[in-house]
């Protein structure tokens, strides 16, 4: 693979055009953390949507600066993988722009860990509109804002525990069948409100 042997220096190097038109998919999982790193915010705001979605979880977790991260438009938000998001650290997730978290699918949101959720800032949940929100499955956002409101003031491992209840819950509802199976297929989930 001739990208494994691009420096650091060559892939920064690279023209927008290079790295939209020039870079496939394989190539794209074949850069190394040190290359994803590499690449400019404005290089990574150039990725495809398909692009976006091979990234490696280590490229994620690894090469991606929280500014990479940032510099993703919505739509390669939304193209990110159920692993690729769990896969981001605390601080991409807290560095995220409002926007970007509204065009996440809901097999996305359901995705984020405790601790990424944590990191969301009230900035960020302060400019979400009500249709954005109501546009994810109400049981789960029900069961979400049960969940936050009750692990505050507990300790970690009651808040834990308390917090699976509703993971347990949400598995007997139904809707984590048609979240899975909607990721399985990659398309939306079709939910009843």
């Amino acid at each position: 693979n001739q990208v494994a042997s691009l420096t650091t220096a060559q892939v920064a190097a690279l023209t927008t055009d290079q790295v939209q038109n020039g870079l496939t998919t394989a190539q794209v999982v074949a850069l190394t953390t040190a290359q994803a790193a590499a690449l400019t915010t404005t290089q990574v705001a150039a990725l495809t949507t398909a692009q976006v979605a091979a990234l490696t979880t280590d490229q994620v977790q690894n090469g991606l600066s929280t500014a990479q991260v940032v510099a993703l438009t919505t739509g390669q938000a939304a193209a990110l993988t159920t692993t690729q998001v769990q896969a981001l650290s605390t601080t991409q997730v807290a560095a995220m722009e409002t926007r970007d978290l509204t065009a996440l699918r809901t097999s996305q949101v359901v995705a984020l860990t405790t601790d990424q959720v944590h990191a969301i800032t009230s900035d960020q949940i302060v400019g979400l509109e009500t249709r954005d929100i109501a546009a994810k499955s109400p049981t789960v956002m029900r069961a979400a804002k049960a969940s936050l409101n009750g692990i505050d003031p507990v300790d970690v491992r009651r808040s834990y525990r308390y917090e699976q209840g509703f993971t347990f819950e949400l598995n007997l509802a139904g809707d984590s069948d048609e979240l899975r199976q909607a990721f399985v297929e990659k398309r939306d989930a079709r939910l009843d409100p």
